[in-house]
């Protein structure tokens, strides 16, 4: 049986933005969003964090004709962190309804 969770990282020039969910609840959760410092290399995003995140390196793929993330501890499964071209900081989490219509297709990549 799985649990329910979800990642959402917002990159600025100079600093990464990172939301986590999960149906499992802890004591110890930080608040979000956590901030810090990131780099590209070798077609990878790295994530320099003291707290405990999901991931802290992900591996840029193609999917599609999209450029998403996959965790690099996730290798070989359908978990994509997809590009949402009107992202809000604000509702990491939500898509408005005319927005899941229009993203259905890519919310359903690897199903």
């Amino acid at each position: 049986m799985g649990g329910d969770m979800g990642v959402s990282i917002a990159l600025t020039t100079n600093e990464y933005f990172y939301w986590f969910y999960s149906d499992v609840a802890s004591a110890s959760a930080p608040t979000y969003p956590l901030r810090g410092a990131y780099t590209f290399d070798d077609s990878s995003l790295r994530l320099q964090a003291t707290e405990e995140l999901y991931s802290r390196e992900w591996n840029i793929v193609t999917n599609r004709g999209y450029q998403c993330l996959r965790s690099a501890s996730d290798s070989g499964t359908d978990r994509l962190l997809i590009p949402h071209p009107s992202f809000d900081p604000t509702r990491p989490f939500c898509w408005n309804s005319k927005e899941k219509k229009q993203n259905k297709a890519i919310d359903s990549i690897g199903e």
